[in-house]
């Protein structure tokens, strides 16, 4: 039983260190789309001209930039890359 469990807990492991690594690949690209629309010589910008050219009443307002809190994980156990290796040796002494 504390086998499986520990198994379970080096496959989350896993799970968790690239959904973190999405969450942030994520905000990055978000980040990366905002400066590429806001700003001097963004996108809203040449929109904000174009709708003067065009005398229209809507106006783009800009969006401001996503910053995540995204809490690190703090526990030792997530960082052992040998969680993997530790459950194999155990698997192997059991067989022994």
């Amino acid at each position: 039983m504390g086998k499986r469990i520990y198994e379970k807990l080096v496959v989350a492991q896993g799970h968790a260190e690239r959904l973190g690594n999405a969450i942030r690949s994520s905000a990055d690209y978000y980040n990366k789309f905002l400066g590429t629309i806001e700003g001097k010589g963004g996108v809203f910008s040449y929109g904000r001209q174009l709708g003067e050219l065009a005398h229209s009443d809507g106006e783009l307002v800009e969006i401001d930039k996503l910053q995540l809190n995204v809490r690190e994980m703090e526990s030792l156990e997530w960082s052992q890359p040998g969680l993997a290796l530790a459950a194999n040796a155990e698997e192997s002494d059991e067989a022994e």
